[in-house]
């Protein structure tokens, strides 16, 4: 492979995106450790920080062809659940055109789980695959990650920013209506608990 100072895998540029691609993976994994609010403010944050490094990544020219996968079906759908119960009625659809269908009125509509479970797929693979430390991978995932970028997660990462955007900036209360059902659950239990205690 190229010599470490000048490999495009060592770049400040790549190695910067390893690091705040790693955070954002982190926190949508830790969705559970945050209030609504929170949450979606450091996502807002992190994920336009995530798109800026994105367009700085250096070309690299690919080895091998087909990289490693490791996100599965059942890690999206975990992601994708975990957010879902995190946002609830802040969940909105929202319309995610392909890049080829660019120049007609087509698109997808996805709620903002399943865009945040479509950029972790992406983004977790690269990151995975990177931290196995063999270079050649190292090269041919980066070279995927871009070109993905420009064609798949990139699209749905824009959307996102605008979308935690108008969350955010509408005026909004980021209300935890999990921890309510949760807390309303208990105070039934406890009700019908002091009643049945008293009917005997």
């Amino acid at each position: 492979m190229n010599d470490i100072n000048t490999a495009p895998i060592y770049s400040k540029q790549v190695l910067e995106f390893v690091a705040v691609v790693t955070e954002w993976c982190n926190l949508v994994e830790l969705t559970d450790n945050f209030t609504k609010k929170d949450f979606v403010d450091k996502l807002h944050k992190l994920s336009a920080f995530v798109y800026q490094k994105a367009t700085i990544i250096p070309d690299t020219e690919q080895i091998y062809g087909d990289v490693e996968k490791f996100v599965t079906e059942i890690d999206w759908t975990l992601i994708n659940n975990k957010v879902e119960e995190k946002l609830v009625s802040n969940n909105d659809f929202v319309e995610v055109p392909e890049i080829e269908a660019y120049q007609v009125d087509t698109g997808a509509e996805l709620n903002l789980a399943e865009i945040i479970a479509d950029i972790y797929q992406s983004l977790k693979d690269f990151i995975m695959l990177y931290q196995v430390g063999n270079e050649d991978s190292m090269n041919d995932v980066l070279w995927e990650i871009k070109d993905e970028f420009g064609r798949y997660w990139g699209i749905r990462l824009n959307i996102l920013v605008q979308s935690l955007h108008k969350l955010i900036f509408s005026g909004q209360e980021l209300i935890d209506e999990q921890s309510q059902e949760n807390k309303k659950e208990k105070f039934d239990k406890g009700d019908s608990w002091v009643s049945q205690k008293w009917d005997n």
